[in-house]
């Protein structure tokens, strides 16, 4: 069951290249109990099975509650994030799709009934109980494990595996959502921009080189910016910026004063400022906090 709220969070556009070969890539992820600051969307469909723990995700401005051995299914550019329950920590493994590419030899002019798929709303099923529909668990469950294991022909028994989930996903979503919804195109007017963002965070950014990749005014830019990731580009910059520097305080022993410059800080104390702005502490005290964490393995 789901529960609607109205929320205002920050937004973040997480692209994910795919092979052309077989367009379907893995992440195993933990998820603490931290709070929901942000909210982020994929161009493509995004497949979860929670392994271990429970707590919430948000989609769009729906909120559900997940617990081990359920399924999570994202449309792309649909707005989400999850949480764990307060003081525990679940273990995820995410599956990042394109069916039509993946399953082109099946379909060449595209999976039947694919844009019940690509476009979320109030009545899409985000979460799947696996208790409840075990089919699709032992689908997605046969999935990775065909991902981890590689044996003899696992390319087309993924293909396969991900045909049966497909037609299993279109039958609990039979419903048509019209194409005039008109809001993951709308979204995507800013993607370059968000990209061009992704990919140039550590240089010097002009507000008109980002209303240029759209092909927009700097005014009409700023105002449609605005309205879809309810926050302005620059606000939106030092968001990156500062979510960037947390991989590098994680994963290596550079200087908070080397980090500030490589995210494209102009000074170590406006880093410190943002960074407390949006994460709620310093730098250094996260960067010890979160280690601390994350010192446990998967297993």
């Amino acid at each position: 069951m789901s529960k609607t709220q109205n929320f205002n969070f920050t937004i973040e556009y997480t692209p994910h290249i795919l092979p052309l070969d077989l367009p379907i890539v893995p992440l195993l992820w933990k998820t603490a109990d931290a709070p929901i600051i942000f909210l982020h969307f994929h161009n493509c469909i995004e497949i979860g099975y929670c392994y271990s723990g429970d707590g919430i995700i948000v989609v769009e401005n729906r909120t559900y509650n997940f617990t081990a051995g359920d399924i999570s299914v994202i449309c792309p550019n649909a707005m989400h994030l999850s949480k764990s329950n307060q003081g525990t920590e679940s273990k995820w493994e995410y599956l990042y799709i394109d069916p039509n590419l993946l399953l082109k030899d099946f379909f060449p002019n595209g999976f039947p009934n694919a844009d019940n798929l690509m476009y979320d709303s109030p009545d899409f099923v985000n979460i799947i109980p696996g208790n409840e529909h075990t089919k699709i668990k032992s689908l997605v469950l046969g999935i990775l494990d065909e991902i981890l294991y590689k044996r003899e022909n696992y390319q087309s028994s993924i293909r396969g595996l991900c045909l049966a989930f497909m037609i299993e996903l279109t039958r609990l979503n039979p419903q048509k959502f019209p194409k005039q919804n008109k809001q993951p195109e709308t979204r995507l007017i800013i993607a370059p921009a968000l990209e061009y963002i992704n990919h140039n965070y550590m240089n010097k950014i002009k507000m008109k080189d980002l209303a240029d990749c759209c092909h927009l005014s700097i005014t009409h830019f700023r105002r449609v910016f605005s309205s879809i990731i309810l926050t302005g580009p620059l606000e939106y910059l030092n968001h990156i910026r500062v979510r960037k520097s947390c991989t590098l305080l994680y994963n290596t022993e550079e200087s908070i004063l080397d980090i500030s410059l490589q995210t494209g800080f102009p000074t170590v104390s406006s880093y410190n400022r943002h960074f407390n702005d949006i994460i709620g502490t310093s730098p250094l005290k996260w960067r010890n906090s979160v280690r601390s964490i994350h010192s446990k393995d998967y297993k």
